[in-house]
């Protein structure tokens, strides 16, 4: 995200963002086409718009969490908002909502760093799975075509044999 999104983005929702905030979405630790990158929002300003105006605007005010307008949306994942609290401690606790709008709070990271920490680790597990999938795929492939290609030449053979006895 650059400056200028990040101003247009705070200016569209009358916020100021905490510094914390503000630097990753400058500098993201996480690639544009990750899932965590575009599950949280951290290259579309647009995308932070609509999650906050929709957050704040299906909001039950019996809700535990009033103003709305206090929690700023940080992206949306599995059926739940993860939202920082701009007038909360400096360490900006993550909390995870219900969609609902009763909007219950499901849990509680300690900081955005702790949050931020573990969705890095849950993307190098991710990766590393898909590269042992590719791995086991790759070295398997040789037999697997292999067997696609005895089995083709076997149901020749049967044919022909059946043709033959059978003419």
């Amino acid at each position: 995200m650059t400056n200028q999104e990040l101003y247009e983005l705070e200016f569209a929702l009358g916020v100021n963002l905490p510094e914390a905030y503000r630097t990753l979405l400058l500098h993201p630790p996480f690639t544009e086409d990750s899932s965590t990158a575009q599950n949280l929002g951290l290259h579309d300003p647009r995308g932070l718009i609509r999650d906050n105006k929709t957050f704040r605007e299906y909001t039950d005010r019996r809700s535990k969490l009033q103003p709305p307008e206090r929690y700023f949306v940080i992206g949306s994942m599995d059926c739940a908002y993860y939202a920082i609290d701009l007038q909360g401690d400096e360490a900006l606790p993550v909390l995870e909502i219900s969609f609902r709008p009763d909007r219950e709070v499901y849990s509680t990271y300690e900081s955005l760093d702790e949050f931020i920490r573990i969705e890095q680790e849950s993307e190098q597990e991710a990766a590393e799975h898909d590269a042992k999938e590719a791995a086991a795929e790759a070295s398997a492939s040789p037999w697997r075509k292999r067997l696609i290609i005895a089995g083709y030449i076997l149901g020749w053979v049967l044919y022909i044999v059946y043709k033959a006895q059978h003419s």
